[in-house]
């Protein structure tokens, strides 16, 4: 008989096995593909909620007299949010006088690669919130911040209210007795035209007034600043008033203030640490309110170097600061020029001081930038009066400070003596660029070498650059 072969079975040949793994990755990509979008579609539905509940907010906050005037930042905005009434204002007005928002709330911004990204920004000309498309730099979302529970806001000015509480006569509003406006006998009936019966139309708060600077600092060759007050509401509708204090000082009751006639001038002598100015326009007609509090301060110099904004001062405490610089030590000229800078500081602004050696070398703690009240400038001063020197100039640990703050400032005034000892700075200096914060950087009699690198800080992130001999 003839053998019969064995049957075998017969396998996937190498094609049909490249066609199904080619298949099976494209079908990977898009399962990939489809929940990457739908992440990024709930991301931005969060933040599109967020934005409706923010805005709604910041309608109350406006309905109850404040204002955003000078808040420019998302985060300025959130932060005047969470400000409460003046104490002077509180007895008599009638609204909302605590903060309107949960003082840990805080704003993240799109890092670079989201750009493409649609993002919020604040839109000041209609105080709200909106999202764009493709925005550089724009909110990516909303998150609370324990670290932020017990920080301290301040007060902010509301603007008058349409009805105050009583003070003097008893009843809850204010009221007083007035005679009948009618005589007795026969009621005359009028021919003609019957009167206008309509109510009148409700009060309506004044503009705020404009407060200009010839200067924003004092120094050497500028002794003098002269302020000067636009009034921008109608001819006789109101009368300007104002308040002139030194830095750190808190104003009078805007009951008190000087009447505004004319240019005011101010010298350094007088003012030494600077000054703050505040200003309404009053009302002296029916039809209008009072407007809101406005203010304006000279800057801080640090060096000739003047603060903008939330900044964070980085000082080289490392041996060579100990070297003469005059009758002292680079070190204490510096410290002595910082403590001046930090009294400088309107009150409106945030702040901190950070030191770095071979490694970070002090901070207060807390990574927050403090509100600059006086009693915060005056608890930081203390503590900074006490700092000794270290060993080091390790610029990677100065340039790794900012962005572990909160909020991260908008800008840096970064003073050193020497050049670093490595150059592993350059990974947290392009952090910073990315991160949009501005270095200003200050050289205390540098070497051409150390001149070279602080110079190359400043150009990166948008700063200047000042170099100081003795």
């Amino acid at each position: 008989m003839k053998p019969v072969p064995r049957q075998f079975p017969s396998g996937f040949s190498l094609t049909e096995v490249t066609i199904a793994m080619g298949l099976l990755a494209v079908a990977c990509a898009l399962a990939v593909l489809f929940f990457g979008n739908l992440r990024s579609t709930a991301e931005q539905a969060k933040l599109q909620q967020d934005v409706q509940v923010l805005n709604s907010a910041a309608k109350v906050f406006l309905a109850n007299g404040g204002s955003f005037e000078g808040a420019t930042s998302p985060q300025e905005v959130l932060d005047r949010m969470k400000t409460t009434a003046l104490a002077s204002q509180r007895p008599t007005f009638v609204g909302m006088t605590e903060a309107t928002i949960d003082p840990r709330l805080a704003v993240v911004m799109a890092s670079p690669e989201e750009a493409s990204r649609s993002g919020g920004i604040w839109d000041a000309s209609q105080n709200r919130f909106v999202i764009r498309e493709n925005v550089r730099g724009g909110i990516s979302h909303f998150e609370l911040n324990e670290a932020l529970a017990e920080v301290d806001y301040g007060e902010h000015a509301r603007g008058a209210s349409a009805l105050v509480y009583g003070t003097d006569s008893g009843w809850i509003w204010d009221y007083e007795e007035r005679p009948p406006t009618f005589a007795g006998g026969p009621t005359e009936i009028p021919i003609g035209n019957p009167p206008d019966t309509r109510p009148p139309a409700r009060p309506v708060a004044l503009l705020a007034p404009r407060i200009t600077l010839s200067d924003q600092a004092f120094d050497s060759s500028t002794p003098e600043i002269t302020i000067y007050i636009n009034n921008p509401n109608p001819t006789g509708s109101s009368e300007l008033f104002y308040s002139l204090v030194p830095s750190g000082e808190d104003h009078l009751p805007p009951s008190v203030w000087g009447a505004y006639s004319g240019a005011i001038l101010t010298q350094a002598a007088t003012y030494p640490d600077g000054f703050v100015i505040a200003s309404y326009a009053k009302s002296i007609v029916p039809e209008f309110l009072d407007s809101s509090l406005v203010d304006a301060a000279t800057t801080s110099l640090f060096f000739d170097t003047p603060t903008t904004g939330n900044v964070l001062f980085i000082v080289d405490a490392s041996g060579s600061m100990n070297a003469d610089f005059g009758p002292k030590s680079r070190f204490d000229a510096t410290i002595d020029e910082l403590i001046s800078a930090i009294r400088g500081l309107p009150s409106n602004i945030r702040f901190n001081v950070g030191m770095f050696d071979r490694n970070t070398h002090w901070t207060d703690g807390s990574f927050q930038l403090h509100l600059a009240t006086q009693a915060n400038k005056q608890q930081l001063i203390s503590k900074i009066e006490s700092v000794e020197t270290g060993n080091g100039t390790n610029y990677s640990a100065g340039l790794a400070l900012p962005l572990q703050f909160t909020p991260i400032p908008d800008q840096v005034i970064f003073l050193s003596d020497g050049e670093p000892n490595r150059d592993d700075y350059l990974n947290q200096l392009q952090a910073l660029v990315q991160a949009g914060v501005r270095v200003d950087t200050i050289g205390l009699e540098s070497n051409r070498k150390a001149k070279a690198v602080l110079q190359r800080i400043a150009d990166e992130t948008g700063g200047s650059v000042q170099f100081v001999e003795k």
